[in-house]
């Protein structure tokens, strides 16, 4: 019950927990803006806002590990939605697969984006193991994440 509460009081945004707390009790956050369901997880590389991000296995309470896409074998999982993004061995937010990033810089509205190196965005397929469309954008600072993962 107490479990219910929490999760309720979360969404509805009558409360609000610290990313320490909202993973140790497993709990799921709201985006009430987008709409989107955020994971907290813990980043094993260093990861800016925006930064698009694959999952390995964790340790703990954790479920996983967040690291940088895209350096040819590596598929998106999710991005990085830390407004000040997440320090090597930090804990922060990620949205998984799909849901509509915003404050983000330089895209074509209407155009579809891929996994390029290093956890950015590609304009176009850049070959190699991993091709991946991850997004669409939907303004010039905003896109639609919708990663497909085999």
């Amino acid at each position: 019950l107490l479990a219910l509460s929490q999760q309720l009081s979360i969404q509805t945004g009558v409360a609000s927990y610290s990313v320490d707390t909202t993973q140790k009790l497993g709990i799921n956050e709201i985006d009430v803006g987008t709409n989107t369901r955020l994971k907290v997880i813990q980043a094993d590389d260093a990861l800016t806002y925006g930064k698009l991000i694959y999952l390995v296995s964790g340790t703990g309470y954790t479920e996983a590990h967040a690291k940088l896409a895209g350096n040819t074998v590596h598929l998106a999982h999710g991005i990085c939605v830390e407004p000040n993004g997440v320090a090597v061995g930090k804990k922060g937010k990620f949205l998984l697969f799909r849901g509509l990033v915003t404050g983000l810089s330089g895209f074509t509205p209407g155009n579809e984006y891929w996994l390029g190196t290093g956890g950015l965005f590609a304009t176009s397929n850049p070959g190699g193991i991993a091709q991946q469309k991850v997004a669409i954008a939907m303004t010039s600072s905003s896109v639609e994440l919708n990663i497909q993962w085999q």
